[in-house]
């Protein structure tokens, strides 16, 4: 019984530990601002819709703290102004839809 107890409480130590960067972010909501206030500069910037922005191969976001950073100076070139609630639902859409960070 003890030894279930152990494995069951390492499980939820090791889900704390591992938990999505963006835990917590509204999805859907990241989606609408992204296309509301992102898309238009990146679709200048990449090509079409903008969405190959996030999928080239010469991509320098290989974890979620250069998402993060990335995310930081597009928006403080002016382009989006994102509230923190935004850049949240951003990163965590873009997490779920391109890079699978964990």
């Amino acid at each position: 019984m003890k030894t279930l107890a152990l494995a069951a409480t390492l499980l939820l130590a090791a889900g704390v530990v591992h938990a999505a960067p963006y835990a917590g972010a509204d999805i859907q909501a990241g989606k609408k601002t992204a296309e509301q206030k992102c898309n238009a500069c990146h679709a200048k910037t990449a090509g079409g819709d903008g969405s190959s922005i996030y999928t080239r191969k010469t991509s320098q976001i290989k974890t979620s703290d250069l998402l993060t950073q990335q995310m930081e100076m597009c928006d403080s070139m002016g382009h989006g102004k994102l509230s923190d609630t935004e850049r949240k639902n951003v990163l965590g859409w873009l997490n779920s839809q391109y890079y699978h960070f964990k």
